[in-house]
């Protein structure tokens, strides 16, 4: 499941009902890659952890 992705995030939040969020999602890369992209990791992460705080303020998780 694509986390960067509201839509699907909110989806699944409907589907699954869960009663708890465990946020460990990231996306990570190598030395070079975080060197080379880091506003791309920094956004997508945070696109990550936002689609799934605001899925779980929604929800009342």
């Amino acid at each position: 499941m694509d986390l960067r992705n509201q839509a699907i995030v909110e989806t699944f939040f409907e589907k699954e009902k869960p009663n708890i969020v465990i946020d460990a999602a990231a996306r990570v890369g190598g030395i070079l890659a975080n060197y080379d992209y880091p506003g791309t990791f920094l956004m997508e992460n945070m696109q990550i952890h936002n689609n799934l705080m605001d899925a779980s303020l929604r929800h009342g998780i």
